[in-house]
């Protein structure tokens, strides 16, 4: 798997729709283009699309956060209790989100 440019990202929205990296070059681009039938996306939906993208590596860095201290506590909670719970359904996912994308914590 390759890697991604590492972050800060950014999105500029002007006439276009670009994520940039941390030396404001762009490594991506969101257009009004919706469905293979047609139509566009309106402005706001593209500019708000294009800030989701652009927060990708804030996002990933946040979910390997969370896992690392629900690790902690964990690990705390089995030192104290013999029996040994089942992770949470979020816990699952940010980690399959954070293997596909960067990596284990």
């Amino acid at each position: 798997m390759s890697k991604f440019t590492p972050g800060p990202w950014s999105a500029k929205v002007d006439e276009t729709a670009t994520i940039r990296d941390a030396q404001d070059n762009q490594i991506g681009i969101m257009t009004h283009l919706k469905t293979k039938f047609g139509g566009r996306r309106d402005s706001d939906e593209v500019a708000a699309n294009t800030r989701l993208a652009a927060d990708a590596p804030a996002l990933l860095g946040a979910l390997k956060l969370v896992v690392a201290q629900f690790d902690r506590e964990a690990t705390l909670y089995r030192m104290m209790n013999a029996e040994e719970k089942e992770q949470p359904a979020a816990i699952l996912q940010a980690r399959a989100l954070i293997a596909k994308h960067g990596g284990g914590v």
